[in-house]
């Protein structure tokens, strides 16, 4: 096909036709890369092997990044890539006596995970589409903006990430048996989460598409008692699986390791530039800091 056909084919195409296109191709690269390192075995341990697909992977969404020139083209590695590292250790790890487990928290991943992507896919408008951190990354550091996007954008989250899934290894690598108390516990809380990060993200879709004053912050349903309910249930798909892994595996340290790292992301870093960025565009939002839980919902203080 021509240079001249492929511009037409192009130019008919709608910019968030366009967007879903490239993304998906992107991914179906990442995916296909990762998969033939973890699949060829490099160091010949599932755990590596899967680090390794991962960075693979990883590297491949930060050459698109810088193709297109966004960032953004990582942000549904965070929640569409668990699937994939989660079944292919099911694929190489798992026994009969341990599949439950395993279907388990693969299930509640992806209950988590595809309702994630599929909030990230619809707010996707082009290919211009970028979150608003990294156009401020991009400010702060001209020169050095694809070092930082590099190693702060994409390979810092994914090694954040590898290390929330580890409790998922050692869970099926394990020989845990049958399901047990810590598996309830760990069902519980992960299906809490994704269920309160599910609503509230609905309901701040729900607000901006409806709120026409552009110094008024949401303040209804879940975000009138948290500041951050939709991060509050983020870190409980975390902790939630750190359960899972500390019920086969009784190691502390690997089980939680990653939902410790999660949590001091978002208290310390996400959370805060957020609420810097609320109080400069909406002054009237020192109010709400001062009534409302940041993350556990609890009823807010009164007004004196």
């Amino acid at each position: 096909m021509s240079q001249d056909a492929l511009s037409v084919i192009d130019s008919g195409m709608s910019e968030r036709l366009k967007a879903y296109l490239w993304m998906f191709f992107a991914y179906v690269c990442a995916v296909a890369a990762g998969a033939g390192v973890f699949l060829y075995g490099v160091m010949g341990d599932p755990l590596w092997d899967m680090l390794i697909a991962d960075a693979v992977g990883t590297a491949v969404i930060f050459l698109f990044s810088l193709l297109f020139r966004n960032s953004s083209f990582y942000d549904p590695y965070w929640s569409f890539i668990p699937l994939c590292i989660a079944w292919g250790w099911h694929w190489v790890l798992v026994s009969p006596d341990s599949a439950a487990r395993s279907w388990l928290m693969q299930g509640l991943i992806a209950l988590w995970g595809l309702r994630l992507t599929f909030n990230f896919l619809r707010g996707l408008t082009d290919l211009g589409h970028c979150d608003w951190r990294y156009r401020d990354l991009e400010a702060q550091f001209p020169r050095t903006f694809w070092l930082v996007s590099f190693s702060g954008i994409h390979y810092f989250p994914t090694l954040l990430v590898f290390l929330g899934l580890v409790p998922v290894y050692l869970a099926m690598a394990g020989n845990g048996g049958a399901l047990n108390g810590w598996d309830l516990a760990g069902a519980i809380v992960t299906f809490g989460g994704a269920i309160l990060e599910g609503v509230a993200d609905q309901q701040l879709v729900r607000f901006v598409r409806t709120n026409t004053e552009p110094e008024r912050y949401i303040n209804e349903g879940l975000w009138s008692v948290s500041r951050h309910p939709n991060y509050m249930g983020e870190l409980m798909i975390w902790w939630g699986l750190a359960l899972f892994g500390y019920g086969v595996s009784g190691d502390w340290l690997w089980s939680f390791l990653g939902a410790v790292g999660m949590t001091i992301l978002f208290v310390f870093i996400s959370i805060p530039m957020i609420e810097k960025r609320m109080v400069r565009k909406r002054p009237g939002y020192v109010d709400q800091q001062k009534r409302v839980s940041v993350l556990i919902p609890w009823p807010p203080k009164k007004q004196p």
